[in-house]
């Protein structure tokens, strides 16, 4: 059995939160972690709603380039990646997995581009339909793809 600790946008994009976060994981023994790369830019619109509140949270290509440098010293690295900029700076980082969110599974040139490096992935299938999750498997074009059905109803009312 794996587990991953999956750090989401937990840290507010607070840099020294993140760290306090990976201190705590490792102090605990937790020997995989996933991440959320993201760019507002690639995510959304500039002037959806959430736009500046995507901008706040994410970290720049260089500020992820020294979290995962640090992470891997201590755990197996796991991404989402929302986007080709995303793949693309995780990609150069040599991470141990990625991970496509339900929104990209029509996204062709971001599975072709992940069906090649031949690392773990995981197909977030929550809110699809079967010719979405078909689309994104026969694109991703190999075996042992761990399927993920998340809860798509956000933020969830607890009253």
């Amino acid at each position: 059995m794996q587990i991953i600790a999956e750090i989401a946008n937990s840290h507010q994009g607070s840099l020294k939160i993140l760290y306090q976060l990976l201190g705590k994981l490792r102090k605990n023994k937790i020997t995989n972690v996933k991440f959320q790369i993201y760019f507002a830019d690639e995510l959304m619109v500039k002037n959806h709603n959430r736009f500046l509140h995507f901008k706040k949270q994410s970290f720049t290509s260089n500020e992820w380039e020294k979290i995962i440098k640090y992470s891997k010293k201590y755990f197996k690295v796991y991404v989402d990646v929302f986007g080709l900029k995303a793949f693309k700076v995780a990609r150069k980082l040599k991470v141990d997995g990625y991970k496509i969110h339900s929104s990209d599974l029509l996204n062709h040139e971001l599975l072709i581009n992940v069906a090649k490096t031949n690392k773990k992935v995981f197909l977030s299938v929550g809110g699809a339909n079967g010719f979405e999750i078909s689309y994104a498997l026969k694109n991703l074009k190999r075996k042992n793809i761990i399927l993920m059905h998340g809860f798509q109803n956000y933020p969830t009312n607890l009253l």
